[in-house]
């Protein structure tokens, strides 16, 4: 049984097959966001990677918001899966988090000042990017790979 930060993947609902598909989304997210970070250190192309960022944040903030909703209330109601914290909703909590992080960054990336660069090259090298919970499986080994 595959558990992390209180989320149990086979008590919340989550199929394997669910599962290897949101671990892969996830990985694809988390390779496009570091592939903007490196775009937000290049003065002039951080003003284009600032607005996709800003743009990709509110798809994730308004996604996570209505994905978050709709599966407490079928978890909830329908289902009657009281599980609290190890909820599927709360993965999409997490891409709240994540749109809101990538909103303020991509503001940041689109002003059109070195010292933004700078600091956001300082800011990357100093603090852990926040992971997504696919991130924090393959780093734990917990990560299925197929054949």
């Amino acid at each position: 049984m595959t558990s992390i930060h209180g989320v149990d993947f086979e008590v919340a609902g989550f199929s394997p097959q669910a599962q290897d598909y949101y671990d892969s989304m996830e990985l694809k997210r988390a390779h496009a966001e570091r592939w903007l970070n490196v775009c937000g250190y290049i003065p002039l192309v951080c003003t284009a990677s600032g607005g996709v960022r800003c743009i990709y944040g509110l798809i994730e903030i308004v996604s996570g918001c209505v994905a978050a909703s709709f599966t407490a209330l079928v978890d909830n109601v329908f289902m009657h899966v009281k599980i609290g914290m190890g909820s599927r909703s709360v993965k999409h909590v997490s891409y709240i988090r994540h749109g809101i992080e990538n909103l303020i960054r991509g503001v940041l990336e689109s002003l059109p000042m070195v010292f933004n660069n700078l600091a956001l090259i300082a800011y990357d090298a100093a603090v852990e990017r926040h992971e997504y919970l696919a991130e924090k499986k393959e780093r734990l080994g917990l990560l299925q790979k197929k054949a």
